[in-house]
């Protein structure tokens, strides 16, 4: 892993990102919630603290956690002893320690954005197919290329000398560079073609957040069933739209391993 992204990982930050970031956090839920196997195994690569982990094993699924920074995997191991049991494992989702077609379902949750080479994104790809039986899913989530346009303009940082030149940098380049930390952001069909070359059949791209990450009261709509029920219902009936996906924040690739060899 890049050093300047491990580092910025092991201060402990990624242990309450979520909770920061509801809305990714409830619309990732119902996506995988809606895709996912009914059962099965299910290998959450790049796993973090086990946030996903744990929600998947509550709800019955076996559940190995595999996660390259060794904060996070003693993070996760606490959390599974503490609620329903899974697995964490010390490793690196573009070399998964598990035989050919073991798992029903493969979660890319962050190594798509935080391995910024191509090879090692084709590499995680190419680790999520092979582990997967035929017919299995796969989930990944990608930083959308508009991000830090978006949150610029939705906390007015554009104001701020040399943001929209970095900005503008970032939607060339796909980089986006925050301190000693690079992270990869994708166009919508850039993010399907890789799924895609990686050998995946029916692959769909789906909006997470929109553009709404800028929204300054999630909380409290979230906290209020009406208003996230109406909020979640309405995302996911645009989801796959290509105007919605677009300008999404936060994007979404679901595919599945051919059931037989191309």
């Amino acid at each position: 892993m890049d050093p300047g992204l491990a580092s910025f990982y092991a201060s402990g930050v990624e242990s309450t990102r979520l909770t920061r970031v509801p809305l990714e956090l409830e619309r990732n839920k119902a996506i995988l919630a809606e895709r996912l196997p009914s059962s099965g195994r299910i290998i959450d690569a790049g796993g973090g603290t086990g946030v996903y982990s744990a929600w998947l094993a509550e709800r019955g699924y076996q559940v190995d956690l595999v996660e390259p920074i060794p904060l996070h995997v003693e993070q996760a191991r606490q959390v599974a002893s503490q609620g329903a049991a899974f697995k964490a494992h010390l490793g690196d989702a573009r070399k998964l320690e598990f035989p050919d077609g073991v798992a029903d379902a493969v979660l890319l949750m962050g190594p798509l954005y935080c391995l910024v080479e191509s090879d090692d994104r084709k590499r995680a790809l190419s680790e999520a197919l092979r582990v997967l039986r035929p017919g299995g899913v796969l989930a990944a989530a990608a930083l959308g290329r508009l991000i830090s346009y978006l949150q610029s303009v939705a906390q007015n940082r554009i104001r701020w000398p040399g943001v929209i030149e970095s900005v503008v940098s970032e939607i060339e380049t796909g980089a986006m560079r925050s301190g000693s930390v690079t992270l990869y952001t994708h166009r919508p069909e850039e993010l399907r073609d890789e799924v895609a070359n990686a050998g995946f059949s029916d692959v769909e791209v789906l909006g997470i957040t929109g553009s709404f990450l800028g929204i300054t009261d999630i909380g409290e709509r979230l906290a209020d069933p009406t208003s996230k029920e109406a909020l979640l219902d309405a995302m996911r009936r645009v989801e796959a739209d290509p105007g919605v996906v677009g300008i999404s924040a936060k994007l979404m690739a679901v595919a599945r391993r051919p059931l037989q060899a191309p």
